[in-house]
């Protein structure tokens, strides 16, 4: 089954990275049920995101936005 891709904002980004956001608990458990989604976003949203998120949150993101040669391109 092919996958479905989504557009996700710098407000999905913050709650996903955001352990003390509001809506960290919904953001996750709507990825969880969604696994074959694949998200999208551009770089000028994941610098906003990272203004928004503490200092673990900005290392979280920074690490799943870090090219690794085990899990699929970010942006492609």
């Amino acid at each position: 089954m092919p996958s479905i891709g989504a557009w996700i904002d710098t407000g999905c980004l913050v709650a996903l990275f955001a352990r003390d956001d509001p809506h960290h608990p919904s953001a996750v458990s709507f990825l969880e049920s969604n696994q074959r989604l694949t998200l999208h976003s551009i770089w000028p949203v994941v610098t906003e995101a990272g203004f928004f998120l503490d200092t673990a949150g900005k290392i979280a993101l920074a690490i799943r936005f870090t090219p690794d040669p085990s899990r699929p391109s970010v942006g492609h």
